[in-house]
């Protein structure tokens, strides 16, 4: 794979001119956080910079730390974070991500090819994944392609788990990935999108932390055991969307998207999404979005399982659910004009989730805030 990407890197290398990219560096400081009303609660603090090389490439780098606390346990859905008496949560997620795209073409059709690398590492999780692109556009910059491809690998080393697991963990999991999109210019103020996604997955993909509640025995002896849940070996996800984008004038632009999920655990979703773009002046920008998810149950979700199922899960995800997403984003430049060299743009936004598990027993309703705050300059 690795030749085979250096092959293509060096054959349109030689064949084509290389773009000048005018677009400025970039160094943004992202923080975000996230609660909800079963006791979870997550700090994320991320920075990327992408700095644009004088031949024209760009050299970008992420960092980002996770901060997670979680109490209590969530007994709906069968849910810990250990086997023992501290159902409680504390730890940290870091995350290195480097990049570099090699810009190509010229300036009336540039073609840019990417190579991204991911490292994360929890206390108890260790996961990589390496990903390749490519984005050309055409027709006098009126039609964008882009495509990518991937690989990943987990490993899951529990800090403690059930006695019937016993000999199961540490383990792995691995996926494969790739997309491909396009973008169509439709005059000067319309736009229209589409593209899918495959994503295949082998290995230990269920938690060793979740339980399903299993019927042991039969008639008057029969006792519920909350058991450690067993999933497929294998997952095939696809994803599809279509958007369109239309500036309606007066700085106010509506984008209209719809995305559908399914997979071989017969997992079906369907999100549609409306966002309004509503420029403040010249220097500001304000956000406003709902989005409305509905998903269908995996094949082999229950409530309870018995004892001779060989299948079962304790994730309520896998369950039928909807959610409504609403909230908005406001951004401003403080300094310089906005898009442009030496600008400092501020941004603050808010996110208020309604999330419904549909087969959970009573029926589950969970409400989540995001609050985010970020900085951005550019150089």
């Amino acid at each position: 794979m690795r030749g085979v990407a250096s092959a293509a890197l060096v054959m349109l290398s030689g064949c084509a001119h290389r773009a000048v990219d005018m677009r400025p560096s970039e160094a943004e400081v992202r923080a975000f956080y996230y609660t909800d009303d079963e006791g979870l609660a997550v700090v994320t603090t991320g920075v990327q910079v992408a700095q644009r090389l004088p031949w024209g490439d760009t050299l970008g780098v992420e960092v980002a730390l996770d901060a997670i606390d979680l109490e209590p346990v969530d007994a709906v859905s069968s849910a810990s974070t250990s086997w023992d008496d501290d159902p409680g949560l504390q730890e940290q997620r870091y995350e290195l991500a480097p990049s570099y795209a090699l810009a190509l073409g010229s300036s009336e059709e540039p073609i840019e090819l990417s190579a991204r690398g991911r490292f994360s590492s929890e206390p108890d999780y260790l996961s990589w994944a390496g990903e390749l692109g490519a984005t050309a556009e055409l027709c006098e910059r009126n039609t964008t392609i882009a495509g990518f491809v991937g690989y990943g690998h987990d490993t899951i080393d529990p800090s403690s788990f059930a006695a019937d697991d016993a000999g199961r963990w540490p383990d792995s999991h691995e996926r494969v990935y790739g997309g491909l999109a396009l973008r169509q210019l439709l005059g000067k103020r319309v736009d229209v999108a589409g593209g899918v996604s495959l994503t295949w997955q082998s290995g230990a993909l269920e938690s060793p932390y979740r339980r399903a509640q299993v019927v042991v025995g039969r008639g008057f002896f029969a006792d519920l055991v909350a058991l450690s849940e067993r999933h497929p070996g294998e997952r095939t996800r696809a994803v599809a969307f279509l958007s369109t984008s239309t500036y309606l004038g007066e700085g106010l632009a509506l984008h209209v998207r719809a995305a559908g999920y399914l997979d071989s655990w017969d997992v079906q979703a369907f999100a549609p999404e409306l966002a309004l773009d509503l420029e403040l002046g010249d220097f500001g920008l304000l956000i406003l979005g709902y989005r409305f998810t509905v998903q269908g149950a995996a094949s082999f979700y229950a409530n309870r399982y018995d004892d001779g199922d060989t299948v079962r899960t304790g994730d309520r995800r896998l369950g039928a659910l909807d959610e409504h997403l609403g909230g908005f984003e406001l951004r401003w430049t403080v300094l310089g004009r906005p898009g442009l060299v030496d600008s400092l743009e501020l941004a603050g936004g808010w996110q208020l989730s309604l999330l419904t598990y549909r087969d959970v027993v009573p029926e589950r309703a969970v409400r989540a805030h995001q609050v985010t705050l970020g900085v951005l300059y550019r150089y």
